[in-house]
């Protein structure tokens, strides 16, 4: 596009080696239909709940995602 308008440009893109798509309601299910067949494993629910939030927020700061991180800690520890 930019030859058609004749603009010179000097725009390099990166793109990240690695990348997640995610189907939320398909990892929230997941995590239910585990919970629901009878299964209690803490490790595996916090993995689950972190990767999902990981990839819905994105670029969360460190900060808000220590925040998160612990309220899932604090809510399996019932």
């Amino acid at each position: 596009m930019c030859r058609y308008f004749g603009i010179q440009n000097d725009i390099t893109i990166q793109y990240h080696k690695d990348f997640s798509i995610t189907d939320i309601q398909k990892e929230f299910a997941t995590l239910e239909t585990f919970k629901g067949l009878g299964y209690t494993n803490k490790a595996y629910e916090r993995l689950k709940l972190l990767k999902i939030i990981g990839n819905d927020l994105g670029s969360i700061d460190i900060e808000d995602m220590d925040k998160i991180r612990q309220e899932i800690e604090d809510g399996l520890k019932d």
